[in-house]
Protein backbone atom coordinates (compact mmCIF):
# COMPACT_ATOMS: atom_id res chain seq x y z
CA UNK A 1 0.00 0.00 0.00
CA UNK A 2 1.62 3.31 -1.16
CA UNK A 3 1.52 6.37 1.39
CA UNK A 4 1.93 8.74 -1.48
CA UNK A 5 -2.00 10.19 -0.91
CA UNK A 6 -1.62 9.78 2.59
CA UNK A 7 -0.80 12.88 5.03
CA UNK A 8 1.63 12.79 7.27
CA UNK A 9 -0.82 14.95 9.62
CA UNK A 10 -3.61 13.94 11.51
CA UNK A 11 -6.29 15.97 13.09
CA UNK A 12 -5.05 14.27 16.67
CA UNK A 13 -3.92 17.89 18.27
CA UNK A 14 -0.18 16.99 18.55
CA UNK A 15 1.05 17.91 15.56
CA UNK A 16 3.34 15.11 14.99
CA UNK A 17 4.55 13.56 11.98
CA UNK A 18 2.76 10.30 10.91
CA UNK A 19 5.34 9.17 7.96
CA UNK A 20 6.24 5.97 9.00
CA UNK A 21 9.63 6.74 10.21
CA UNK A 22 10.96 6.77 13.85
CA UNK A 23 11.13 10.55 14.77
CA UNK A 24 12.66 11.94 18.46
CA UNK A 25 9.60 12.94 20.80
CA UNK A 26 8.40 15.73 19.72
CA UNK A 27 9.26 15.74 16.35
CA UNK A 28 6.77 18.19 14.39
CA UNK A 29 5.82 19.97 16.88
CA UNK A 30 7.42 23.16 15.25
CA UNK A 31 5.89 22.59 11.87
CA UNK A 32 2.35 24.35 11.01
CA UNK A 33 -0.26 21.78 11.53
CA UNK A 34 -2.40 22.06 8.00
CA UNK A 35 -5.40 20.28 9.75
CA UNK A 36 -5.80 22.96 12.14
CA UNK A 37 -4.71 26.01 10.19
CA UNK A 38 -6.30 29.08 8.41
CA UNK A 39 -4.12 31.64 6.39
CA UNK A 40 -4.98 35.31 6.58
CA UNK A 41 -3.84 37.50 3.83
CA UNK A 42 -4.28 40.83 5.10
CA UNK A 43 -4.37 43.88 3.14
CA UNK A 44 -2.75 42.92 0.01
CA UNK A 45 -2.69 46.09 -2.08
CA UNK A 46 -0.88 47.68 -4.30
CA UNK A 47 -1.04 51.07 -3.11
CA UNK A 48 0.88 49.75 0.11
CA UNK A 49 3.17 47.90 -1.60
CA UNK A 50 5.51 51.62 -1.74
CA UNK A 51 5.85 51.32 2.13
CA UNK A 52 7.22 48.36 1.75
CA UNK A 53 11.21 48.87 2.16
CA UNK A 54 12.43 45.22 3.17
CA UNK A 55 11.85 43.01 0.49
CA UNK A 56 11.22 43.91 -3.32
CA UNK A 57 8.01 44.50 -4.57
CA UNK A 58 8.51 41.39 -7.11
CA UNK A 59 9.81 38.94 -4.34
CA UNK A 60 6.91 40.07 -1.90
CA UNK A 61 4.43 39.06 -4.66
CA UNK A 62 6.35 35.84 -5.33
CA UNK A 63 6.31 34.80 -1.85
CA UNK A 64 2.62 35.88 -1.16
CA UNK A 65 1.70 33.61 -4.17
CA UNK A 66 3.41 30.62 -2.92
CA UNK A 67 1.63 31.29 0.62
CA UNK A 68 -1.84 30.78 -1.18
CA UNK A 69 -0.31 28.08 -3.60
CA UNK A 70 0.82 25.81 -0.67
CA UNK A 71 -2.70 26.69 0.96
CA UNK A 72 -4.07 25.25 -1.47
CA UNK A 73 -2.05 22.37 -2.27
CA UNK A 74 -2.42 21.14 1.54
CA UNK A 75 -6.44 21.98 1.94
CA UNK A 76 -5.75 25.25 4.24
CA UNK A 77 -8.04 27.81 4.35
CA UNK A 78 -7.43 31.57 3.00
CA UNK A 79 -9.52 34.28 4.34
CA UNK A 80 -8.78 37.66 2.46
CA UNK A 81 -9.48 40.92 3.37
CA UNK A 82 -8.90 44.53 2.45
CA UNK A 83 -9.42 48.05 3.68
CA UNK A 84 -11.23 49.64 0.66
CA UNK A 85 -9.32 48.21 -2.02
CA UNK A 86 -10.90 50.64 -4.75
CA UNK A 87 -8.96 53.37 -2.68
CA UNK A 88 -5.78 55.22 -2.17
CA UNK A 89 -4.55 51.52 -0.65
CA UNK A 90 -5.44 50.29 -3.92
CA UNK A 91 -6.55 46.85 -5.64
CA UNK A 92 -5.82 43.08 -4.26
CA UNK A 93 -3.08 41.61 -5.97
CA UNK A 94 -4.81 39.15 -8.44
CA UNK A 95 -2.44 36.53 -8.15
CA UNK A 96 -3.60 35.37 -4.87
CA UNK A 97 -7.28 34.12 -5.97
CA UNK A 98 -5.78 32.68 -8.94
CA UNK A 99 -2.82 30.60 -7.05
CA UNK A 100 -5.84 30.02 -3.93
CA UNK A 101 -9.73 30.01 -5.76
CA UNK A 102 -10.82 28.63 -2.45
CA UNK A 103 -10.01 31.71 -0.48
CA UNK A 104 -12.52 33.79 1.40
CA UNK A 105 -12.42 37.19 1.16
CA UNK A 106 -13.79 39.42 3.49
CA UNK A 107 -14.40 43.54 2.83
CA UNK A 108 -13.52 46.14 5.61
CA UNK A 109 -14.45 49.30 5.47
CA UNK A 110 -11.99 51.67 6.58
CA UNK A 111 -10.93 49.47 10.03
CA UNK A 112 -6.99 49.37 9.98
CA UNK A 113 -7.32 46.11 12.60
CA UNK A 114 -9.42 43.42 10.60
CA UNK A 115 -10.87 41.86 13.88
CA UNK A 116 -12.33 45.05 14.62
CA UNK A 117 -14.63 43.83 11.76
CA UNK A 118 -17.36 41.15 12.94
CA UNK A 119 -17.62 39.43 9.47
CA UNK A 120 -13.57 39.02 9.35
CA UNK A 121 -13.72 37.36 13.15
CA UNK A 122 -16.55 35.21 11.83
CA UNK A 123 -15.25 34.10 8.43
CA UNK A 124 -12.19 32.85 10.91
CA UNK A 125 -14.17 31.06 13.09
CA UNK A 126 -16.06 29.80 10.96
CA UNK A 127 -13.34 27.86 10.17
CA UNK A 128 -12.91 25.41 13.22
CA UNK A 129 -9.39 26.01 12.67
CA UNK A 130 -7.15 27.54 15.96
CA UNK A 131 -3.82 27.99 14.34
CA UNK A 132 -3.79 31.29 12.34
CA UNK A 133 -1.19 32.12 9.88
CA UNK A 134 -0.93 36.16 9.19
CA UNK A 135 1.13 35.92 6.03
CA UNK A 136 3.59 38.41 5.37
CA UNK A 137 1.85 41.39 4.99
CA UNK A 138 3.04 45.34 3.63
CA UNK A 139 2.82 47.01 7.08
CA UNK A 140 3.37 45.78 10.62
CA UNK A 141 -0.01 47.10 12.12
CA UNK A 142 -2.42 45.52 10.09
CA UNK A 143 -1.02 42.18 11.53
CA UNK A 144 -0.17 43.29 14.69
CA UNK A 145 -3.76 44.53 16.39
CA UNK A 146 -5.77 40.83 14.67
CA UNK A 147 -3.27 39.11 16.07
CA UNK A 148 -3.41 40.10 19.31
CA UNK A 149 -6.90 40.43 19.29
CA UNK A 150 -6.99 36.67 17.84
CA UNK A 151 -4.65 35.44 20.93
CA UNK A 152 -6.90 37.34 23.10
CA UNK A 153 -10.26 35.05 21.85
CA UNK A 154 -7.70 31.76 22.13
CA UNK A 155 -6.27 31.74 18.96
CA UNK A 156 -2.40 30.72 18.51
CA UNK A 157 -1.05 32.94 16.06
CA UNK A 158 2.17 31.10 14.00
CA UNK A 159 3.23 34.57 12.53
Amino acid sequence: MSNANKSIFVPDGKNEIHDGIEHAPGGGKALLDPTDTVFLLLDHQSGLFQNVKDIEQAQLRANTTALAKLATLAGIPVIQTASVPDGPNGPLMPEIKEAAPHLVYVPRKGEVNAWDNAAFVKAVRETGKKDTDHGRRVDQRRVMFPALDATAAGFKCTR
